[in-house]
This record gives structure tokens, C-alpha cells and sequence, in this order.
């Protein structure tokens, strides 16, 4: 329910808009640690595999997780310098 709630001035809305940006927060300095070039794009590309992974999970894909590391590992190999 993250962002089914459309009213910008709602509570919920915000407090969701604030709780992803946090995530996305979290990840991009992971992304600077790692020495990745952008790593606010790399955190957005990442939050959308999450996001995406987690809405699989919910339909019943129980190999959602699975498939994200997959395609995780594939991101990082083209952005961590040590991984190219």
C-alpha cells in the first residue's frame, strides 16, 4: 500500500514517499562505499528490483527472490569496478 494512497498531502503518502526515499538513501551510500560511479542511479535501479521482487513475492512467485539476486548480481558486475 506504499503508494496506492494518491492524495500528496496525505500522512500515508508522505510518510511512504519519505520511507522509499530512505531505502533509496541507504542503498546509494552502500553505492558510494562500493565506488560506484553514479550511485543515485545505481539506487534507483536497485529500489526498483526490490520493489519489483517484493510485488512478485506477493502474487505468489515464490522464486521472486531468487530471480532479484540474479538480476542483481548482473547490475553490480556492471558497476563495481572490482567486478568488471
Amino acid at each position: 500500500m506504499l503508494l496506492e494512497v494518491t492524495d500528496g498531502s496525505s500522512p500515508v503518502r508522505r510518510a511512504s514517499v519519505e520511507h522509499l526515499a530512505t531505502i533509496r538513501s541507504f542503498v546509494a551510500e552502500l553505492a558510494t562505499q562500493a565506488g560506484i560511479d553514479d550511485p543515485d542511479d545505481f539506487a534507483r535501479q536497485w529500489h526498483i528490483l526490490m520493489k519489483g521482487s517484493i510485488v512478485s513475492a506477493g502474487e505468489g512467485d515464490r522464486d521472486a527472490a531468487r530471480r532479484a539476486r540474479r538480476l542483481g548480481e548482473l547490475a553490480l558486475a556492471q558497476v563495481v569496478p572490482a567486478a568488471r
